[in-house]
């Protein structure tokens, strides 16, 4: 269940906020934290003391929270110790983020991996039916399409791509790299979308217009300091001041190193795509059926099928698997439902798959029969529980472990 925190400090923006998230709380069936961070221990007793009472006075439905800190520094980590799954806070009419946190206010969000909603004080919910999510092309600007994905709770939530009209050949090519790798996952989570480009000149004012004439709900967009960028800082505090009083989806854009993203991305990859159950355990259940062979004959050619469809799951797409295309003909020929399931814990599993495969090969090639025949027969079973039981032990592992732990230093 998704939990929304919201920074209170007692004043009315914190409750147009508190309003505002329990309201959509009710309609996405999650729940709402309020956060007060106290500047010293004796505050603290005070705060408590007042947050109970305000609790009591709004009824059931809300949790909260008071630590000793700087709301500056410590939102955003307090938030994610709180798994919490999105801020919520409100702004008041004569400011800009300063209202909020002061001259520090690009680091709140800058730095951090937890998506802001932010709203005008006093605005009043409405369903997040029709969402503008702006690509740039820089890939920190498709940073926000997770948080995007969890607010499509229903059948008619619809995300319009929004780009900037594009001169250089180069940056051309970059917004629609990322225009259709986004549009491939909305799709993938059966998100209905569409792609609007607009002039790039006066961008602000034509988004604004845009979303306007299209009844925008919510505006989405990841915030980032390159300046020369469309979406910088400076773009995303414009769009909170907007007239028609939109509430603003963002996320922190800071670019993760390559090594570090790429070994992140390794051990818990992370995607919103989604694959057909049928077709993933019936590719499964035929590196069962090799890897049985291979027990009986021990002969490694089987064995070195099994790893290098592993592989190929496991490092590229599983669409490339030869075996995962004969599966998908059969499904296909049955005519069976679809049933989509998370791509990324599939991922996972594969590479478990693919190292115990690896690793019976090598066994096998140095003369280590017992070795081999154990790990083959280890993966064989797990296989085998994932293919007919629709028990995946690497799915569990990637769910309540490995995810939990990476899934704030993952982009």
């Amino acid at each position: 269940m998704k939990k929304y925190i919201v920074p209170f400090d007692f004043q009315s923006t914190g409750e147009s906020a508190v309003k505002f998230a329990g309201e959509l709380a009710k309609a996405t069936g999650s729940n709402v934290t309020l956060l007060h961070v106290a500047d010293s221990e004796v505050t603290q007793k005070t705060a408590v003391s007042k947050m109970n009472e305000f609790l009591k006075s709004k009824g059931s439905g809300l949790s909260s929270e008071v630590v000793v800190g700087s709301l500056v520094d410590d939102l955003a980590k307090q938030s994610i110790k709180l798994d919490g799954s999105a801020v919520i806070m409100a702004k008041r009419e004569e400011g800009i983020l300063h209202s909020i946190f002061g001259s520090r206010a690009i680091k709140v969000i800058t730095d951090s991996s937890i998506p802001f909603i932010i709203i005008k004080e006093g605005q009043a919910f409405s369903p997040f039916k029709k969402i503008a999510l702006t690509i740039d092309s820089k890939s920190e600007s498709t940073h926000v399409l997770g948080a995007v994905v969890q607010f499509c709770e229903t059948k008619d939530s619809h995300v319009v791509l929004v780009g900037g009209v594009q001169d250089n050949a180069e940056l051309k090519r970059k917004v629609d790299e990322n225009m259709s790798r986004m549009s491939a996952q909305l799709k993938s989570n059966n998100i209905s979308h569409e792609i609007e480009f607009l002039p790039r000149k006066g961008f602000e004012q034509n988004l604004m217009e845009f979303c306007q004439k299209k009844s925008i709900d919510l505006i989405a967009a990841t915030y980032y300091k390159d300046g020369s960028a469309l979406f910088s800082s400076n773009f995303i505090e414009h769009l909170l001041e907007n007239k028609q009083g939109i509430p603003v989806l963002t996320i922190g854009g800071k670019e993760v190193p390559a090594f570090q993203k790429l070994f992140n991305n390794m051990v818990c990859p992370i995607s919103v795509e989604k694959i057909d159950s049928n077709i993933s355990r019936t590719t499964v259940f035929f590196n069962v059926l090799l890897m049985v062979v291979f027990l009986i004959s021990y002969n490694p050619i089987f064995a070195i099928i099994v790893a290098a469809d592993y592989f190929i799951r496991a490092v590229f797409k599983p669409k490339y698997s030869p075996l995962r295309y004969i599966a998908a003909l059969i499904i296909g020929s049955l005519s069976l439902k679809s049933k989509p399931i998370n791509l990324a814990p599939k991922v996972f599993a594969s590479r478990l798959g693919m190292l115990c495969a690896v690793a019976s090969v090598v066994f096998y090639f140095t003369d280590m029969y017992w070795a081999s025949v154990s790990v083959m027969g280890l993966l064989m079973v797990l296989s085998f529980a994932d293919s007919v039981l629709n028990f995946c032990v690497g799915c569990l592992i990637y769910n309540y472990i490995v995810y939990p732990f990476y899934k704030h230093r993952v982009r």
